[in-house]
Protein backbone atom coordinates (compact mmCIF):
# COMPACT_ATOMS: atom_id res chain seq x y z
CA UNK A 1 0.00 0.00 0.00
CA UNK A 2 2.87 2.39 0.84
CA UNK A 3 5.92 3.34 -1.25
CA UNK A 4 9.35 3.42 0.45
CA UNK A 5 9.06 7.21 0.75
CA UNK A 6 5.60 7.03 2.25
CA UNK A 7 6.73 4.36 4.72
CA UNK A 8 9.41 6.71 6.01
CA UNK A 9 6.90 9.52 6.34
CA UNK A 10 4.48 7.14 8.08
CA UNK A 11 7.02 6.33 10.81
CA UNK A 12 7.50 10.04 11.56
CA UNK A 13 3.80 10.70 12.10
CA UNK A 14 1.92 10.71 15.39
CA UNK A 15 -0.62 7.86 15.89
CA UNK A 16 -3.51 10.18 15.02
CA UNK A 17 -1.74 11.47 11.90
CA UNK A 18 -1.04 7.88 10.84
CA UNK A 19 -4.76 7.12 10.91
CA UNK A 20 -5.53 9.94 8.46
CA UNK A 21 -2.46 9.11 6.37
CA UNK A 22 -3.86 5.59 5.89
CA UNK A 23 -7.22 7.03 4.86
CA UNK A 24 -5.60 9.29 2.26
CA UNK A 25 -3.45 6.45 0.88
CA UNK A 26 -6.48 4.17 0.58
CA UNK A 27 -8.49 6.85 -1.21
CA UNK A 28 -5.65 7.74 -3.60
CA UNK A 29 -5.11 4.08 -4.47
CA UNK A 30 -8.70 3.99 -5.73
CA UNK A 31 -8.35 7.12 -7.81
CA UNK A 32 -10.34 9.15 -5.33
CA UNK A 33 -9.76 12.58 -3.88
CA UNK A 34 -9.59 14.26 -0.50
CA UNK A 35 -10.51 17.75 0.62
CA UNK A 36 -9.14 19.23 3.84
CA UNK A 37 -11.29 22.11 5.07
CA UNK A 38 -9.52 22.46 8.40
CA UNK A 39 -12.27 20.91 10.52
CA UNK A 40 -12.81 17.67 8.66
CA UNK A 41 -11.41 15.52 5.89
CA UNK A 42 -13.85 14.95 3.06
CA UNK A 43 -13.12 11.93 0.89
CA UNK A 44 -14.51 10.54 -2.33
CA UNK A 45 -13.50 7.16 -3.73
CA UNK A 46 -14.72 4.21 -5.77
CA UNK A 47 -15.78 1.16 -3.79
CA UNK A 48 -17.34 -1.80 -5.58
CA UNK A 49 -18.25 0.41 -8.56
CA UNK A 50 -19.98 2.93 -6.33
CA UNK A 51 -18.69 6.41 -5.54
CA UNK A 52 -18.53 6.83 -1.78
CA UNK A 53 -18.55 10.29 -0.19
CA UNK A 54 -17.60 10.68 3.47
CA UNK A 55 -16.96 13.43 5.99
CA UNK A 56 -14.45 12.47 8.69
CA UNK A 57 -13.88 14.71 11.70
CA UNK A 58 -10.39 15.68 12.78
CA UNK A 59 -9.42 15.12 16.43
CA UNK A 60 -11.79 12.16 16.51
CA UNK A 61 -11.91 8.42 16.02
CA UNK A 62 -13.45 8.71 12.53
CA UNK A 63 -10.23 7.80 10.69
CA UNK A 64 -9.76 4.78 12.97
CA UNK A 65 -13.30 3.62 12.16
CA UNK A 66 -12.71 4.17 8.43
CA UNK A 67 -9.51 2.10 8.50
CA UNK A 68 -11.16 -0.65 10.52
CA UNK A 69 -14.07 -0.97 8.10
CA UNK A 70 -12.69 -0.11 4.66
CA UNK A 71 -8.91 -0.67 4.92
CA UNK A 72 -8.83 -3.69 7.23
CA UNK A 73 -12.22 -5.01 6.09
CA UNK A 74 -13.56 -5.76 9.58
CA UNK A 75 -16.95 -6.91 8.26
CA UNK A 76 -15.67 -8.78 5.21
CA UNK A 77 -16.18 -12.18 6.85
CA UNK A 78 -19.68 -11.19 7.88
CA UNK A 79 -20.57 -10.35 4.27
CA UNK A 80 -18.96 -13.53 2.93
CA UNK A 81 -20.72 -15.69 5.51
CA UNK A 82 -24.03 -14.03 4.77
CA UNK A 83 -23.71 -14.44 1.01
CA UNK A 84 -22.65 -18.08 1.39
CA UNK A 85 -26.08 -18.76 2.89
CA UNK A 86 -28.09 -16.26 0.88
CA UNK A 87 -29.02 -15.66 -2.74
CA UNK A 88 -27.68 -12.11 -2.76
CA UNK A 89 -30.85 -10.89 -4.47
CA UNK A 90 -33.64 -10.92 -1.89
CA UNK A 91 -33.67 -7.56 -0.07
CA UNK A 92 -32.38 -7.78 3.48
CA UNK A 93 -33.20 -6.14 6.80
CA UNK A 94 -30.32 -4.87 8.92
CA UNK A 95 -30.30 -3.39 12.41
CA UNK A 96 -27.09 -1.57 13.35
CA UNK A 97 -26.78 -0.84 17.08
CA UNK A 98 -23.88 1.51 17.62
CA UNK A 99 -23.82 2.93 14.10
CA UNK A 100 -21.27 5.65 14.97
CA UNK A 101 -20.93 7.95 11.92
CA UNK A 102 -22.55 5.50 9.51
CA UNK A 103 -19.53 3.87 7.86
CA UNK A 104 -20.64 0.28 8.49
CA UNK A 105 -24.02 1.08 6.95
CA UNK A 106 -22.37 2.51 3.84
CA UNK A 107 -20.03 -0.49 3.62
CA UNK A 108 -22.85 -3.04 3.88
CA UNK A 109 -24.99 -1.15 1.35
CA UNK A 110 -22.13 -1.61 -1.12
CA UNK A 111 -22.47 -5.41 -0.92
CA UNK A 112 -26.09 -6.20 -0.12
CA UNK A 113 -29.52 -5.36 -1.57
CA UNK A 114 -30.85 -3.66 1.56
CA UNK A 115 -34.59 -3.35 2.03
CA UNK A 116 -34.49 -1.79 5.51
CA UNK A 117 -31.56 -0.47 7.49
CA UNK A 118 -32.15 0.84 10.99
CA UNK A 119 -29.10 2.70 12.31
CA UNK A 120 -29.06 3.26 16.08
CA UNK A 121 -26.62 5.84 17.47
CA UNK A 122 -27.17 7.68 20.75
CA UNK A 123 -24.20 10.10 20.86
CA UNK A 124 -25.36 13.49 19.47
CA UNK A 125 -22.16 14.44 17.60
CA UNK A 126 -21.80 10.96 16.09
CA UNK A 127 -25.46 11.01 15.11
CA UNK A 128 -25.07 14.36 13.38
CA UNK A 129 -22.22 13.07 11.21
CA UNK A 130 -24.06 9.79 10.62
CA UNK A 131 -26.90 11.76 9.04
CA UNK A 132 -24.42 13.86 7.07
CA UNK A 133 -22.71 10.77 5.62
CA UNK A 134 -26.03 9.15 4.75
CA UNK A 135 -27.10 12.34 2.95
CA UNK A 136 -23.80 12.53 1.04
CA UNK A 137 -24.45 9.01 -0.28
CA UNK A 138 -28.18 9.48 -0.94
CA UNK A 139 -29.10 6.87 1.68
CA UNK A 140 -32.19 8.77 2.74
CA UNK A 141 -34.17 5.55 3.19
CA UNK A 142 -32.05 4.49 6.18
CA UNK A 143 -33.97 4.86 9.42
CA UNK A 144 -31.58 6.76 11.69
CA UNK A 145 -32.64 6.61 15.34
CA UNK A 146 -30.95 8.54 18.14
CA UNK A 147 -31.47 6.31 21.16
CA UNK A 148 -29.42 3.99 23.36
CA UNK A 149 -30.33 0.31 23.59
CA UNK A 150 -30.41 -0.63 27.25
CA UNK A 151 -31.89 -3.12 29.73
CA UNK A 152 -34.83 -0.83 30.52
CA UNK A 153 -36.41 2.50 29.65
CA UNK A 154 -34.10 5.00 31.34
CA UNK A 155 -32.38 8.38 31.07
CA UNK A 156 -28.66 8.18 30.32
CA UNK A 157 -25.67 10.48 30.41
CA UNK A 158 -22.81 10.31 27.91
CA UNK A 159 -19.35 9.39 29.24
CA UNK A 160 -15.86 9.38 27.70
CA UNK A 161 -14.02 7.37 30.35
CA UNK A 162 -13.77 4.10 28.40
CA UNK A 163 -10.62 3.01 26.55
CA UNK A 164 -9.14 5.93 24.57
CA UNK A 165 -12.04 8.26 25.33
CA UNK A 166 -12.60 9.05 21.66
CA UNK A 167 -15.96 9.02 19.90
CA UNK A 168 -15.87 5.32 19.02
CA UNK A 169 -15.46 4.53 22.73
CA UNK A 170 -18.41 6.60 23.96
CA UNK A 171 -20.33 4.96 26.79
CA UNK A 172 -23.45 5.86 28.75
CA UNK A 173 -24.41 5.74 32.40
CA UNK A 174 -27.80 5.92 34.07
CA UNK A 175 -28.77 9.25 35.60
CA UNK A 176 -31.70 10.75 37.48
CA UNK A 177 -31.08 14.18 35.98
CA UNK A 178 -33.07 15.16 32.92
CA UNK A 179 -31.11 17.66 30.86
CA UNK A 180 -32.61 18.10 27.42
CA UNK A 181 -29.25 19.27 26.14
CA UNK A 182 -27.15 16.31 27.23
CA UNK A 183 -29.34 13.42 28.39
CA UNK A 184 -30.06 10.46 26.11
CA UNK A 185 -33.05 8.18 26.26
CA UNK A 186 -32.44 4.47 26.68
CA UNK A 187 -34.88 1.84 25.49
CA UNK A 188 -34.95 -1.93 25.24
CA UNK A 189 -34.33 -3.98 22.14
CA UNK A 190 -37.77 -5.66 22.32
CA UNK A 191 -39.33 -2.16 22.36
CA UNK A 192 -37.29 -1.23 19.28
CA UNK A 193 -38.40 -4.41 17.49
CA UNK A 194 -42.03 -3.70 18.28
CA UNK A 195 -41.86 -0.02 17.30
CA UNK A 196 -40.27 -0.81 13.92
CA UNK A 197 -42.40 -3.92 13.25
CA UNK A 198 -39.42 -6.23 12.77
CA UNK A 199 -40.60 -9.80 12.33
CA UNK A 200 -37.16 -10.93 11.08
CA UNK A 201 -33.69 -9.38 11.13
CA UNK A 202 -31.26 -10.68 8.54
CA UNK A 203 -28.21 -9.03 10.11
CA UNK A 204 -27.95 -7.60 13.62
CA UNK A 205 -24.74 -5.68 14.27
CA UNK A 206 -23.92 -4.63 17.84
CA UNK A 207 -20.93 -2.50 18.82
CA UNK A 208 -21.83 -0.47 21.89
CA UNK A 209 -18.73 -0.35 24.07
CA UNK A 210 -19.84 -2.74 26.79
CA UNK A 211 -23.54 -1.94 26.81
CA UNK A 212 -24.07 -5.39 25.26
CA UNK A 213 -24.10 -6.56 28.88
CA UNK A 214 -27.12 -4.33 29.49
CA UNK A 215 -28.90 -6.01 26.59
CA UNK A 216 -28.07 -9.60 27.51
CA UNK A 217 -27.66 -9.57 31.27
CA UNK A 218 -30.98 -8.56 32.81
CA UNK A 219 -33.61 -11.05 31.71
CA UNK A 220 -33.76 -14.83 31.54
CA UNK A 221 -35.23 -15.02 28.04
CA UNK A 222 -34.45 -13.29 24.75
CA UNK A 223 -37.22 -14.33 22.33
CA UNK A 224 -36.19 -11.69 19.80
CA UNK A 225 -33.03 -13.72 19.11
CA UNK A 226 -35.26 -16.26 17.34
CA UNK A 227 -35.81 -13.59 14.66
CA UNK A 228 -32.11 -12.86 14.04
CA UNK A 229 -30.41 -14.79 11.22
CA UNK A 230 -26.88 -13.37 11.37
CA UNK A 231 -25.20 -11.54 14.21
CA UNK A 232 -22.03 -9.43 14.34
CA UNK A 233 -21.15 -8.30 17.85
CA UNK A 234 -18.06 -6.73 19.39
CA UNK A 235 -17.66 -7.95 22.96
CA UNK A 236 -15.81 -5.87 25.54
CA UNK A 237 -14.23 -7.98 28.31
CA UNK A 238 -13.57 -4.91 30.48
CA UNK A 239 -17.32 -4.60 31.01
CA UNK A 240 -18.35 -8.18 31.77
CA UNK A 241 -18.14 -11.89 31.09
CA UNK A 242 -18.00 -12.34 27.32
CA UNK A 243 -18.09 -16.12 27.62
CA UNK A 244 -21.51 -15.87 29.27
CA UNK A 245 -22.86 -13.99 26.25
CA UNK A 246 -21.34 -16.49 23.85
CA UNK A 247 -22.89 -19.41 25.76
CA UNK A 248 -26.25 -17.66 25.75
CA UNK A 249 -26.10 -17.18 21.98
CA UNK A 250 -25.19 -20.83 21.49
CA UNK A 251 -28.28 -21.85 23.49
CA UNK A 252 -30.36 -19.94 20.96
CA UNK A 253 -28.83 -21.88 18.08
CA UNK A 254 -26.01 -19.59 17.01
CA UNK A 255 -22.75 -21.01 15.69
CA UNK A 256 -20.05 -18.47 16.51
CA UNK A 257 -16.62 -17.58 15.19
CA UNK A 258 -14.31 -14.65 15.78
CA UNK A 259 -13.23 -12.31 13.01
CA UNK A 260 -10.88 -9.58 14.16
CA UNK A 261 -12.58 -7.75 17.01
CA UNK A 262 -16.00 -9.03 15.95
CA UNK A 263 -17.80 -12.22 16.90
CA UNK A 264 -20.00 -13.47 14.07
CA UNK A 265 -22.99 -15.70 14.70
CA UNK A 266 -25.14 -17.77 12.34
CA UNK A 267 -28.55 -18.84 13.64
CA UNK A 268 -28.80 -22.50 12.63
CA UNK A 269 -32.51 -22.50 13.43
CA UNK A 270 -33.10 -20.04 10.58
CA UNK A 271 -30.16 -20.53 8.21
CA UNK A 272 -29.39 -23.78 6.40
Amino acid sequence: MFTIFSKIRYRLLSPCERDYFEVVQFVKKRGGRTIDDGKMLRVQFDFRKKIIHLALRYASSDAKVFNQIFVRNEYGNLVRTFLNHYDGITPVKIVDIGANVGLTAIYLHSFLPVERYIAIEPAPDNFSFLKRNFMLNSLDAIEAVQVAIWSKHVTLQQSSDFRDGLQWSTTFIETDAVDKGSSIMGTTFPALVEKHCLDTIDILKIDIEGAEFEIFNHTADFPWLHAVKFLAIELHPEKGNILAIKELLKRYGFVLFDSGETTIGVNTNLVC
